[in-house]
């Protein structure tokens, strides 16, 4: 593929496909058994390809708002459990007397608590729609970072803090030197799949609990039969997905490239 964009002069184009002829192929296989199926099912069971596309070409040019509000959810709700869960894990693993023994068993309570619970309990409890939708997010997100700083900082070297307490450091040296930098890398690697998570909750909690956003025009899609709008609503937060899995895996690179990567030969 590379070479036959090469002699058409496509270059980079070319280099993008040939990395990406893993999900090239996935996608036409998923469209061709989608078209598959559109022949022996009805069309508010299973439309086709052309129905879907038409739905996606629709949403695009006139739902946009609600597209922008589930971003703008998605990415308040997630900076916020990004900034308190990594404090939380960091003074965990800083000081696991006082804080570690007291949070690890909240956290781990918070996270085994349904989605659906906390969901219904925010519908009864909080008026404002957009503090519900974001607090859900949030509550979900946020134990995920902490716990995984707090795994982090307890996975150190034990060698690395020996040879820093020949130095005799202060508390809040240690922290400053060795362990913020250590709970920032466990921190970015944890983004990419709690991110994923929270967008699905976020969607979720939308439908139940929201009357704008793409879960709430999901749940309005989904009372009219329109099986098409819920097909171009999926491949629009597929691609909202990858979109934030690429930015994610961008920070990783660039913020922990000094990082060297252990390769099996």
């Amino acid at each position: 593929m590379d070479r036959i964009a090469k002699r058409f002069g496509l270059g980079i184009p070319g280099r993008v496909l040939g990395r990406n002829r893993g999900t090239l192929v996935v996608v036409i296989v998923f469209l061709a058994l989608v078209e598959f199926a559109s022949l022996f099912l009805p069309p508010y069971l299973f439309p086709d390809v052309v129905a879907i596309v038409r739905a996606l070409y629709t949403i695009l040019t006139t739902d946009l708002s609600d597209i922008s509000i589930t971003i703008a959810r998605f990415a308040v709700a997630l900076v916020l459990a990004i900034m308190v869960g990594w404090s939380i894990g960091l003074f965990m693993g800083a000081f696991r007397t006082a804080v570690g023994q007291f949070m690890l068993p909240a956290l781990n309570i918070i996270q085994a608590v349904p989605a659906l619970s906390w969901i219904l309990v925010s519908v009864l409890w909080i008026s404002s729609v957009e503090i519900r939708i974001i607090l859900i997010c949030f509550i979900i997100g946020m134990p995920f970072f902490a716990l995984n700083v707090y795994e982090g900082l307890r996975d150190i070297d034990g060698d690395l803090v020996k040879a820093i307490n020949q130095f005799r450091p202060t508390r809040l040296q240690i922290i400053r030197i060795l362990l913020i930098p250590q709970s920032f890398v466990y921190l970015l690697l944890s983004v990419r799949s709690a991110a994923s998570l929270c967008l699905r909750i976020l969607v979720f909690a939308e439908m139940i609990g929201a009357t704008s956003g793409v879960g709430e025009r999901m749940a309005h899609a989904l009372a009219n039969f329109r099986m098409d709008q819920i097909f171009a609503w999926t491949v629009i937060l597929i691609f909202v997905g990858f979109g934030v899995s690429r930015i994610s895996a961008a920070a990783e690179w660039w913020l922990l490239s000094w990082r060297e990567e252990a390769v099996v030969r």
